[in-house]
């Protein structure tokens, strides 16, 4: 399952189902769970021990948010997303909103 979030649409004459094709950001769970995490400071080891995955998956994780938002720092990127994701993908519940046990 993937979350579709739209970015700022760009300017055209065509009809708004297409604008939202054209703009579309496309965030899977578990990149939407790195962002966060990412968002509140922890370092990829940190969230490879909190995910329970390894440390290479995380950072190819972060490689891809970085490519989708055409970014090339963390910091960018997530400054990047909080321009462009609704305030909604930023405020939902997961387990970024939890105290993390960190490993």
């Amino acid at each position: 399952m993937r979350a579709v979030v739209c970015a700022h649409p760009q300017f055209s004459l065509r009809p708004a189902s297409e604008k939202i094709e054209t703009c579309a950001i496309r965030v899977t769970p578990r990149e939407q769970e790195v962002m966060h995490l990412l968002a509140r400071g922890l370092s990829s080891r940190k969230i490879a021990g909190a995910m329970g995955i390894s440390f290479h998956t995380v950072e190819s994780y972060r490689k891809k948010l970085l490519q989708k938002f055409k970014t090339k720092t963390t910091i960018e990127m997530i400054l990047r997303a909080g321009n462009v994701l609704p305030k909604e993908f930023w405020l939902q519940p997961g387990p970024w909103n939890e105290n993390i046990p960190i490993r």
